[in-house]
């Protein structure tokens, strides 16, 4: 028989403070961003050479800045702290060029102002250029600087406003070109040839080179190629010609290319690869690439050559090549990447390398935390830079280290325990369950992850894992999906603190609860005489006690609706589940050493939701009591003694996600949280904080009736 406490007795012992004595640290993040002057939704990078050192240039923070970094000649990143150029508002379309001894950038403002900077190989810049102003347009093009050996000529937007500029910065000749071009304004370029500007535009049916001379009065238009459709037209010289490259859509992309020189222009040729676009067109010294690709690839082609080869991209969700160059031994693209604020990176084609420019935050989710005595490892989700990959990454909290990365998987949860000494960190992956174990001193004992089982279950975060004295026990869900919804066992499994442990299937696991509709969300403890494991079977409480020697005994909990998520820790001589209902509160349960268990009549309230059924929970350990943290609007945290009443709280202690989010861990009264930065991007980063109560704080209680 399952004891119960009187109602009565509920009603009289049941407290609710007036004014709880719990109180946070203030927030700290967990671990340097690796962000600089860069913000998000990089766009229009551009890059040029000088022969041997790099500089590009991008609008950033959606046109809030004109930003700029420099490659050395093998392409590493000089600047990891972004040159700013100009800053304000509506700052977009920059170009570059070099010449002589520095380089021109110019870009726009406001869609109606024209500047520059002049930028020395050492970053050291001139004041800002004016250009003069231009006719605001509904959709402006790229702005386009080229040298010819003695000036600039800068052209801004669609209105083809063109304008000289010395290498001193002085503005020499200003003047509006006539040229019919299409309705894009992409569909255009700019190239210097032996003294001479060539504006380079598609037109109805055909595409023209215009020449342009060193006073800004355009010649006669040359028809180069008679096309239609044009799309992505570009441009690159060397030596005594230049290539212009372009695509158009047909049955398939269908991309075209013509030499053109001073005197003449050659066959049109064309290429087909599937649908792919023209991204670039650059120049090097064996001759012109053909940069193109789709939303995942960039490939490269030499114009004689039949075999392309792939160009280092990031993975992601739509990859750019925005633009190349190259100092004679190396060819450097840089790519944008669109799915996480505009990300750039240089890849350098002849190394294979992928080097980054400018990145958003990286998004850090899913926390959990461990303590090993007095030191706590914090565990999380992040990108990888490196590799463009989701890690599992780890690190001790106030230890003056960098963080271990300790695989690169793609799920949404990961679950860490401790021994006292050392950890383990789980997680569940592709059909198997992994785990990796972290020293004292953060050293990563598994580089290589364990495998520990063999399971089949959509429910990557129905994992827990904790000591029980000797060895870990890890819990897991093992099922399908068939029509009536999720059906799943549950099986534990034991890892040493060392050593290779064997790895398990249903057949060879514990069996903890056989197949049924929605067994989810376990949580597991250790006491005196084993652990207490816990879940949910659709809206029941379901637990077990786990002896060291495997014997499993049910734990016999009150039937009724009310059971989602349930935790579980021991303080001294009970374990207290708490768990989700379908109510606006969180219900309490103890149960002892040897499994017997008790509801309590105590409820913690909850503000932000309709019931707390999907409610992210932990409890902790604390002091002689429990502290039990529930994701609220705030994260909210409540006292609760060994006899299972609220004595303190519920109080807000830090931000979170709220409801039913995996954003926050603990491990005694120190926490970890995920929660949105002030940052153009809302990233997710890791916070931490602690608990404190007041020592001296008196409680005023009243009783419910």
């Amino acid at each position: 028989m399952v004891p119960r406490f009187p109602r009565s007795l509920g009603f009289l012992l049941l407290t609710l403070p007036l004014l709880a004595s719990i109180h946070s640290t203030p927030e700290r993040e967990l671990t340097p961003r690796q962000i600089d002057l860069a913000a998000s939704d990089q766009s229009s990078a551009r890059i040029a050479t000088n022969g041997d050192s790099f500089l590009t240039v991008w609008s950033d923070d959606l046109g809030r800045s004109i930003l700029a970094a420099r490659l050395a000649p093998d392409g590493t990143l000089i600047d990891t702290t972004p040159l700013t150029i100009t800053t304000g508002s509506n700052k977009t379309r920059p170009a570059i060029a070099w010449g002589i001894d520095r380089y021109l950038v110019a870009w726009l403002e406001d869609n109606a102002q024209v500047r520059a900077r002049l930028i020395a190989p050492d970053g050291a810049m001139s004041d800002i250029i004016d250009l003069g102003a231009r006719t605001p347009e509904i959709t402006p093009g790229d702005t386009l600087v080229a040298f010819n050996g003695r000036v600039f000529l800068v052209i801004a937007n669609a209105n083809k406003r063109a304008v000289i500029v010395d290498p001193q910065g002085r503005v020499l000749a200003s003047h509006t070109i006539f040229a019919s071009t299409d309705f894009s304004g992409g569909n255009r370029d700019l190239v210097a040839l032996h003294g001479t500007f060539y504006f380079v535009y598609a037109g109805l049916a055909d595409i023209f080179a215009l020449p342009v001379d060193e006073n800004a009065i355009e010649g006669t238009p040359r028809a180069i190629a008679h096309t239609d459709r044009v799309y992505g037209l570009h441009a690159a010289a060397r030596n005594d010609d230049f290539l212009v490259g372009w695509f158009s859509l047909k049955q398939t992309t269908e991309i075209g290319f013509v030499r053109v020189t001073a005197d003449s222009a050659g066959a049109v040729e064309t290429m087909t690869e599937g649908f792919t676009s023209l991204q670039d067109v650059v120049a090097d010294r064996s001759g012109y690439l053909l940069l193109y690709g789709d939303d995942a690839k960039v490939r490269a082609r030499r114009i004689d050559g039949v075999t392309p080869f792939d160009v280092r991209v990031p993975r992601g969700d739509i990859t750019h090549a925005e633009d190349s160059a190259s100092n004679g031994t190396r060819t450097i693209a840089v790519i944008r990447r669109s799915d996480h604020g505009g990300d750039l990176f240089a890849s350098i084609l002849s190394d294979d390398t992928l080097i980054p420019i400018a990145l958003a935050p990286r998004s850090q989710e899913s926390p959990d935390v461990a303590a090993a005595g007095d030191v706590k490892l914090a565990i999380w989700l992040e990108r990888a830079t490196s590799e463009d990959a989701i890690a599992v990454m780890a690190m001790r909290i106030g230890v003056d280290q960098a963080p271990i990365r300790v695989a690169t998987i793609n799920i949404p949860t990961v679950r860490v325990a401790s021994n006292g000494t050392d950890w383990l960190i789980l997680w569940q992956l592709l059909g198997k369950l992994y785990g990796a174990r972290v020293r004292h001193d953060g050293t990563l004992l598994d580089p290589a992850p364990l495998v520990l089982a063999e399971i089949a279950t959509p429910l990557s975060d129905s994992i827990a894992v904790a000591w029980d004295g000797t060895s870990y026990v890890a819990v897991y869900a093992s099922g399908g999906t068939v029509r009536q919804g999720i059906i799943t066992a549950l099986y534990a499994l034991r890892i040493p603190a060392s050593g290779t442990p064997p790895i398990v299937n249903p057949a060879t696991a514990i069996p903890i609860a056989p197949a049924a509709l929605y067994n989810w969300y376990p949580s597991i403890a250790s006491g005196p005489n084993g652990s207490l494991i816990v879940w949910s079977q659709y809206d029941q409480l379901r637990g077990v006690l786990l002896s060291r020697t495997n014997t499993v005994t049910p734990v016999n909990f009150l039937t009724g609706n009310y059971a989602r998520r349930p935790v579980v820790a021991w303080n001294g001589d009970t374990f207290l589940v708490a768990m989700g209902t379908w109510q606006r509160e969180l219900r309490l349960a103890r149960v002892d050493a040897n499994g017997n268990a008790t509801e309590s009549p105590a409820r913690i309230p909850i503000a932000g939701e309709a019931y707390s059924a999907y409610m992210t929970i932990d409890v902790e350990p604390f002091a002689d009591d429990f502290l039990v943290y529930f994701a609220d609007r705030e994260l909210m945290a409540a006292v609760i003694n060994r006899d299972g009443f609220l004595v303190d709280g519920p109080a807000a202690v830090g931000k979170t996600l709220g409801g039913s989010a995996w954003s926050f861990g603990a491990a005694g009264t120190q926490f970890v949280t995920q929660h949105a930065i002030e940052h153009s991007t809302l990233t997710f980063r890791i916070f931490t904080q602690s608990v404190t109560r007041t020592p001296d704080a008196t409680i005023k209680r009243r009783a419910v009736r």
